[in-house]
Formats: structure tokens, C-alpha cells, sequence
């Protein structure tokens, strides 16, 4: 009787997390002893055998003498209208390559600078919290007269809530350097010190890819040095520039 009963428990019990996992993003999945494995919908569960009701719709019977183990695990893809699992690696390695889009007006002058650039970052994410890495790229605040300068950085991220989409920000520090650019009449050129805090949301919950989306302030210090031979003439002149660019960001994080 006492047997009876235990068995009558358990049943209850896993017939319970089984109907909950129907609310889900899981499969209930068969492993048996030669290796095999059958994923699909328990059906029954018996002392003596399992019935599950496979992917193909075919219903199967196993003798409980041959089952391994039964357990669940999520859904790769789960149908419309069923939450995505959260699978975000919140601690571990990471990279990310980020565009950006970095619109203003030229500090030399009045016009309007379509600026845009692109940076890559390793690192590693201590919490859900806590993320330090370090980062290079290339930006142009002013791609018709080649005010182009390549920062070295190091980035603080952090992610605010555990979910599929969730809002996380950044901030990055460091020293953009510079090459001069006869071409574009640019003699000399000077780096200085870089500054980007920035906020947006991630998108996907997976370990493997996600994307982002985000909007900061970004400041950037460099000096330009236009003139000689190569430019109007012999005189020269010389630009400090202080950018205070609106930095929109499209990303990609592994």
C-alpha cells in the first residue's frame, strides 16, 4: 500500500511539471540505454513503460527497462506566441562589433558632418551587471575633409534585467590617435582623449548572438593642421577640435 502510494505521488508530481512545461518552451525528451534519443509530448507514464507522442505525430511505447532517463530542455525555435527561453550568457568572454552613426557640426566651421564609424570590443562579462573589455575602431567626424581619428578604449558595460530585451548601458574611455591626410589637406594631425556613455537595449537572449541598439554623448578631443604645399597655399593652420557628437549605435554581440 505504501508502495502504491509513493508511486501515485510521484506520478502526480512529474504529471504536474510535465503539464507545466506544455506552457513553456520544452520538449520532453526520451534517452535510452543503446543511445537513442526521441524528443516529442509525454503522453504516459507508467511504472512499466513511457508513452510519448513523437515530432512527427506518431505515437511510441517504451518499456521502462530500456529508458536511460527522461527529461525536458527548451525549444530551439518555439511557435508564435511562446516566450523565448532566456539563455543570455551573463558571465564569460565576449565581443562585440558596433556601427555608428555620429551626426554634428563641424567645429572649423558651420556645416553639417555625416560622421560614422565602427568598433570592435573583447572582454569579459564578471555579472549581469559588470562587463569590462577593451576596444579599437575607426571614426570620421567629417568624411569630405578626412577628420579621421582611430580610438583605443576600454568599456564598462552592464545589463539591467534578465530578459530577452533588456536595457543595459555603457561606457567607454580612452585615447583616439591620428595620421595626417594630405589628400584631404591635412598636413599634421594630433590624437586626444575620448569619452562615450551611452544607453540602449539588447535584443535575444541567447548565448551565441545578440543584437543592439543604442544612443549616447560622445566626446572626442584631436588636432588638425591644414595648410603647407599641399592645401591653399603655403600657410598653415591649426585646428583644435573638441567634438560633441550625438553617437547612434547598431551592433552585434557574440
Amino acid at each position: 500500500m505504501k508502495n502504491i502510494i509513493l508511486i501515485t505521488l510521484y506520478l502526480l508530481t512529474t504529471l504536474s511539471l510535465f503539464a507545466q512545461s506544455k506552457k513553456t518552451t520544452h520538449y520532453d525528451v526520451v534517452y535510452l540505454k543503446d543511445g537513442s534519443e526521441f524528443r516529442g509530448e509525454l503522453i504516459e507514464y507508467q511504472p512499466s513503460y513511457i508513452k510519448i507522442k513523437a515530432l512527427g505525430g506518431k505515437e511510441i511505447i517504451f518499456d521502462r527497462a530500456e529508458v536511460e532517463k527522461l527529461i525536458q530542455e527548451p525549444i530551439p525555435n518555439p511557435p508564435k506566441g511562446i516566450k523565448k527561453p532566456y539563455a543570455f550568457k551573463e558571465q564569460g568572454l565576449y565581443q562585440a562589433v558596433v556601427a555608428s552613426f555620429l551626426p554634428g557640426t563641424a567645429a572649423w566651421n558651420d556645416d553639417f558632418a555625416k560622421g560614422y564609424g565602427i568598433r570592435g570590443v573583447v572582454g569579459k562579462q564578471w555579472n549581469r551587471w559588470i562587463g569590462t573589455g577593451i576596444g579599437l575602431g575607426i571614426e570620421n567626424y567629417y568624411p569630405t575633409q578626412g577628420e579621421t581619428v582611430y580610438p583605443l578604449f576600454l568599456e564598462l558595460r552592464g545589463y539591467l534585467t534578465a530578459q530577452n530585451v533588456a536595457p543595459y548601458y555603457t561606457l567607454a574611455g580612452g585615447y583616439s590617435f591620428t595620421i595626417k591626410n594630405e589628400e584631404a589637406g591635412i598636413s599634421d594631425a594630433k590624437g586626444g582623449y575620448l569619452i562615450h556613455p551611452a544607453i540602449g537595449l539588447r535584443f535575444g537572449g541567447s548565448a551565441k548572438t545578440n543584437f543592439t541598439l543604442d544612443a549616447g554623448i560622445q566626446l572626442q578631443k584631436a588636432t588638425f593642421t591644414r595648410g603647407g604645399n599641399t592645401w591653399r597655399g603655403a600657410e598653415t593652420q591649426e585646428y583644435k577640435m573638441f567634438y560633441k557628437r550625438l553617437a547612434i549605435r547598431l551592433g552585434m554581440l557574440f
